[in-house]
């Protein structure tokens, strides 16, 4: 089983990096076929819900217990990194763009 996408033509597995770039831009051309490759629908929408639970669980912690704002500060800036880490893994390839609907 592949971690990383790969590319659904010639089934060349694609870097970290690429994969990351891949993300936020959502099409790229693969570096073996020249096809481009799409990010598919669920892997557009899956991760987003996933990153929110610990948002919603470090904003509610706030009206429970009195933590400083650093605490806040080093906790959002550590969720994103850590989607950041997180994102190429999630992603999966599509020859064609999908709508969202």
């Amino acid at each position: 089983m592949n971690v990383m996408p790969t590319c659904q033509n010639c089934n060349c597995q694609w870097s970290w990096i690429v994969a990351l770039k891949l993300g936020f831009k959502g099409n790229k051309l693969c570096s073996n076929c020249s096809k481009r490759q799409y990010v598919s629908v669920k892997s557009r929408t899956r991760p987003y819900f996933s990153y929110m639970i610990p948002v919603i669980i470090l904003l509610a912690s706030g009206s429970l217990f009195d933590l400083d704002q650093v605490f806040y500060i080093l906790s959002g800036v550590l969720l994103v990194l850590l989607s950041l880490i997180i994102l190429p893994f999630t992603i999966k390839l599509s020859n064609e763009q999908e709508p969202l609907s």
